[in-house]
């Protein structure tokens, strides 16, 4: 009987093989950078630590600058958790049909989004990039996450009745910030709880009434 071999015994694809050696570029340049700081770190030092050639680093990335985007990215969409996470949260919050579920469940998701951004930054320190396109795709990323909560409660009939679409995008990024996340978790004491628990009830109360 020929045996048959599991999916892990199976040769990787050339997709899988190049999806690895990303990830394993991205991991050392995120140890690197806490380590020795963004503008001290070469191509080349982020290269041997992830064990590929230094044309490799630039292959895939082009720039430093455009590796740092990489980890950001990571650290803000997955994580360790992978670079699924976000497509599995948000179909989740699609199917959702009850809008205090959704509330709770958006705002539990947001708590470790923030979670990673205040770790990142405060890693990253004076690398954080700060153009214009940086911003502009990090605004990007931001107000497609904050508007499918807001599409979603108006499919919900959830909404406020006083709230245009575009007024409920206002309060909801008025209110979550990363900014006062950090101060709330880092300097005021509460915990990452006592944030998700606070957060829920404010928006509910703004959003649905």
């Amino acid at each position: 009987m020929t045996a048959v071999k599991s999916k892990s015994d199976r040769p990787l694809s050339r997709r899988e093989r190049s999806a690895q050696t990303r990830a394993r570029i991205v991991e050392a340049a995120y140890r690197l950078f806490t380590e020795h700081g963004y503008e001290a770190t070469t191509m080349r030092a982020i290269a041997t630590r992830a064990g590929v050639a230094e044309q490799t680093v630039y292959f895939t990335f082009r720039t430093k600058a455009g590796l740092l985007g990489a980890i950001e990215d990571r650290a803000v969409l997955g994580g360790e958790q992978g670079p699924d996470w976000q497509d599995r949260i948000e179909r989740e919050l699609r199917a959702e049909g009850d809008a205090q579920a959704l509330i709770e469940r958006w705002v539990d998701a947001t708590a470790s989004v923030l979670n990673r951004i205040t770790a990142f930054v405060a890693a990253m320190g004076a690398g954080l990039q700060t153009d214009p396109e940086s911003i502009d795709r990090r605004n990007r990323g931001r107000d497609q996450w904050f508007g499918l909560l807001v599409d979603r409660l108006s499919a919900l009939n959830a909404l406020r009745p006083d709230l245009t679409h575009a007024r409920a995008l206002d309060v909801a990024r008025g209110l979550v910030r990363v900014d006062a996340y950090q101060d709330m978790t880092r300097s005021f004491g509460w915990s990452e709880g006592d944030w998700r628990a606070w957060m829920t009830r404010v928006l509910s109360r703004e959003l649905m009434g």
